[in-house]
């Protein structure tokens, strides 16, 4: 099978279109964050090889409807290994759960507005109990490990698109990155939520400097085109209770515990790479595929850094690097830190991983017949590190 990248972003805005935001306001004041930087320029070990084999977990069918896809936009993997996908199609999204072979379990909740169903999914995700939780902009449905609804979260901002970050720490305290767009132009804070006194306080303010307003339209203000070269944010959960946090525009990448205080901060010292004319161009002529204008695109100065964050359970972190759009390199580079902040490896990997868990990548690809489906990655020389 022929592997293509994927982006896994909510692939609605990746194709390009534009999004609306709605205002919120209610945060308090930001902690202090410590500071333990390192800046290796080599990795210690230099280059790993990743040796891979491949099982496909899941693929798209014709032959039944919980195989027949509309545009899956998230899957997420359980302690068990069972598989989440969720099935985005205006109107009537589909949560389905399958098993650690690709056995069709059950269906979770439905489209609607009552109790447990949901209307604009844009993720899934696990709090450390096994409760599923299908993120909207601006609430939380709860399920539990059997797929029982269990209760709905009303958020009092709305969370950041097109990544949809949040995470959950042991105590079902909330950490998201909220989005407020107006005409003035669009902020996007990292925030810490307790449900309990529905407190909200702000964590981290995360300037967006390559987002511009670019026109109104009913219900809110148009806030640009998503590319590849918009720098995304990454809210992911790590070791004991803790979560990382990165922008894509700078090399760093924050580790907070679950009271959200800075432990500290990864980076590298690698030089910025400006975006040329020619990257834009094709950016544009790109989209043009999909939209009949180019206008509403905004680009920063330099090319973002990083692609994707994953962290496993040894508390490695790995770090996918942005590529140039102009690259024929079918593979991206992957940088891998220890959990002291020690640059270890630098890697090729020919897809882009969603997961990494129990020794395996998990990503969304398509093969040559256009069939989507889930791949499980085991490396091999895992144990090699």
């Amino acid at each position: 099978m022929i592997i293509k990248k994927d982006s896994f972003v909510f692939q609605l805005f990746a194709a390009g279109i534009v999004f609306l935001g709605i205002s919120a306001s209610h945060l308090s004041r930001k902690n202090e964050n410590i500071s333990k930087d390192q800046l290796p320029s080599k990795p210690l070990n230099g280059e790993f090889d990743f040796k891979l084999r491949e099982n496909v977990i899941l693929r798209e069918s014709d032959q039944k409807d919980e195989f027949i896809f509309n545009q899956v936009i998230d899957f997420a993997v359980d302690s068990q290994e069972n598989l989440y996908l969720l099935d985005f199609k205006m109107g009537s999204s589909r949560i389905l759960k399958y098993g650690r072979e690709g056995d069709f379990i059950n269906s979770v909740g439905q489209t609607g507005q009552g109790p447990g169903e949901y209307a604009f999914p844009i993720r899934i995700i696990f709090d450390q109990k096994d409760n599923l939780y299908i993120v909207e902009q601006n609430r939380l449905i709860c399920y539990d490990a059997r797929s029982n609804f269990v209760g709905t979260i009303q958020l009092p901002f709305v969370i950041d698109l097109p990544d949809g970050n949040i995470w959950i720490n042991g105590q079902g305290i909330i950490y998201a990155v909220s989005q407020d767009i107006s005409e003035e132009g669009v902020l996007k804070t990292l925030v810490k939520y307790d449900p309990g006194s529905e407190r909200v306080t702000k964590i981290l303010d995360i300037s967006s400097p390559e987002v511009r307003i670019s026109g109104k339209r009913e219900g809110g203000v148009v806030a640009g085109i998503f590319h590849a070269y918009v720098p995304r944010n990454f809210l992911r959960p790590y070791l004991q209770d803790q979560f990382l946090f990165a922008t894509a525009s700078q090399y760093m990448v924050k580790i907070f515990n679950g009271q959200g205080h800075c432990l500290g901060n990864i980076k590298r010292s690698i030089k910025p790479e400006l975006i040329h004319s020619s990257e834009i161009e094709a950016i544009k002529r790109s989209s043009k595929k999909i939209r009949k204008s180019a206008d509403g695109f905004f680009f920063p100065k330099y090319r973002p850094y990083i692609k994707q964050i994953l962290a496993d359970e040894k508390g490695r972190i790995y770090i996918v690097r942005v590529p140039s759009v102009l690259s024929n390199d079918a593979a991206d580079e992957m940088d891998i830190f220890n959990r002291d902040g020690q640059y270890l490896y630098r890697a090729k990997i020919p897809f882009l991983p969603k997961i990494i868990k129990n020794g395996a990548f998990y990503v969304l690809a398509t093969d040559h017949e256009e069939k989507r489906a889930i791949k499980k990655m085991m490396i091999i020389n895992y144990a090699d590190f």
